[in-house]
């Protein structure tokens, strides 16, 4: 049984989402949070030196949609994982970026149930998006030098994935990760995405965000039974002004991974949630300094 809110804060919710909806065609983004091949050979450059490509990976019951630019099967991968709702193309400045193309192959997916990635079909278990994933990685590359980079609900996936398969996932990178199963925020508009009076309104990828949101609880806890397991490489990015996931998750983090020596916590004073788009220049001098660490030990 959901909670009940106040009347006029539901009819102000439901208010604002139409008048978003009026407007979606005249907004930067929209509200399905993902982007077509057409657009995304638009908004992403060709950069000389990689070969730049859209493509589909079919695994037995889904399929996984990716971008990548390829450089060479002997480079390093970076991998971007997405949180909730978005989609690959929340990494478009990443992969336009000539600098890191040039050092690695880099490749951003849709998680399942969002942007084409069985749009509108959630996968709420956190086991299961790992193992797609890291199927749709081997089956298409099968590289073995990754870095895998999550923002926000993309922190456990790719924490998970580093869990079940340590010996390919080496390091990653945590962007405002939500991995706190005791300090997980309530969203209001999740709650819409399953009131019968509002859910008709709420666009497919938030219904998909809510549909995680209202298993986050439950799979964080089972995540948090692995973390003895994890002997991976951490660096943790968060801001102390973060509205939407806790700067309490570092304090989890810190105390969860085994080997202190294997973390690198980096705290951004005041900074909200959306560091790959806030902090850009910062998360690209970690990557490159981490791809210049993979190649001294060469």
């Amino acid at each position: 049984m959901l909670k009940k809110l106040p009347k006029k804060r539901y009819v102000l919710l439901a208010t604002f989402l139409i008048l978003l909806m009026m407007a979606s065609a005249q907004l930067p983004f929209n509200l399905q949070f993902r982007d077509s091949d057409e657009v995304l050979w638009r908004k992403i450059r060709n950069i000389e030196g990689s070969r730049f490509v859209v493509e589909q990976v079919r695994l037995d019951s889904t399929s996984v949609r990716y971008v990548a630019q390829l450089k060479s099967k002997s480079s390093p991968t970076i991998v971007f994982v997405h949180g909730a709702p978005g989609s690959l193309s929340d990494y478009a400045r990443f992969l336009s970026d000539k600098e890191l193309t040039q050092k690695a192959n880099l490749i951003s997916v849709d998680r399942p149930g969002y942007g084409y990635s069985q749009f509108g079909e959630p996968m709420t278990s956190l086991e299961k998006q790992a193992n797609t994933l890291h199927q749709a990685l081997q089956r298409k590359y099968g590289f073995q030098d990754f870095i895998l980079v999550g923002h926000s609900y993309g922190g456990p996936v790719i924490a998970q994935m580093a869990i079940l398969f340590p010996e390919i996932y080496e390091t990653i990178v945590l962007l405002a990760p939500a991995l706190d199963p005791y300090n997980e925020k309530d969203i209001k508009i999740a709650k819409m995405a399953k009131w019968k009076m509002t859910k008709w309104m709420v666009p497919m990828a938030m219904k998909v965000a809510a549909a995680e949101k209202f298993s986050h609880v439950s799979e964080l806890k089972n995540l948090d039974k692995k973390w003895g397991d994890f002997t991976s490489k951490a660096i943790v990015l968060h801001g102390t002004s973060d509205r939407l996931v806790p700067f309490e998750n570092v304090a989890y983090l810190e105390n969860k991974i085994p080997d202190k020596k294997n973390l690198k916590t980096i705290i951004l004073k005041g900074e909200d949630h959306f560091l790959p788009w806030t902090r850009f220049d910062l998360i690209k001098d970690e990557l490159l300094f981490l791809l210049q660490s993979l190649t001294r030990q060469c």
